[in-house]
């Protein structure tokens, strides 16, 4: 429960590197399936 507490006490810690992952994988997730979808194309 402690980490629980500490995303909330710092946000600017854990709250910010959050982001900036879930955006690293969207952008490959939708690199990924453009790639599948191209090749399924072809």
């Amino acid at each position: 429960m402690s980490g629980h507490d500490e995303q909330h006490d710092d946000p600017h810690g854990y709250g910010h590197d959050e982001p900036e992952v879930a955006v690293k994988i969207g952008i490959m997730f939708i690199c990924v399936t453009a790639a599948i979808y191209l090749i399924s194309l072809f």
